[in-house]
């Protein structure tokens, strides 16, 4: 007889968040995470008492996969808007930034 294979609960997470992620939140249900994990819904339940436990647990895996890309936004807006105060001097020579095409030196000297 074969080994049973153990299904955690980081495992019915994970594959939750890509339910959510590829159908929405509303696909969310224990016979398709079960689905997705190719078993019963038995180890779902196993491992949460409800569905709103488990929801809450797939809330905040993705609280957690998101604050990298959340705290490196709110950064560049932060950075943006400091950048939006900024005045460029009136005699700044364009030329010498080897960046910029023609086409937007010519626009930045008007």
């Amino acid at each position: 007889m074969p080994p049973n294979v153990k299904i955690t609960k980081d495992d019915i997470i994970n594959a939750s968040l890509e339910i959510v992620r590829t159908e929405g939140a509303d696909a969310l249900n224990a016979r398709r995470i079960a689905g997705k994990l190719n078993c019963s819904t038995q180890p779902v339940f196993s491992n949460f008492a409800a569905m709103e436990e488990l929801r809450r647990g797939v809330i905040g895996a993705a609280d957690l996969l998101y604050q990298g890309y959340i705290d490196r936004e709110k950064s560049n807006a932060d950075k943006l808007h400091r950048l939006e105060n900024l005045n460029i001097p009136e005699d700044f020579d364009f030329d010498k930034v080897s960046g910029l095409t023609i086409e937007c030196r010519q626009k930045l000297k008007k």
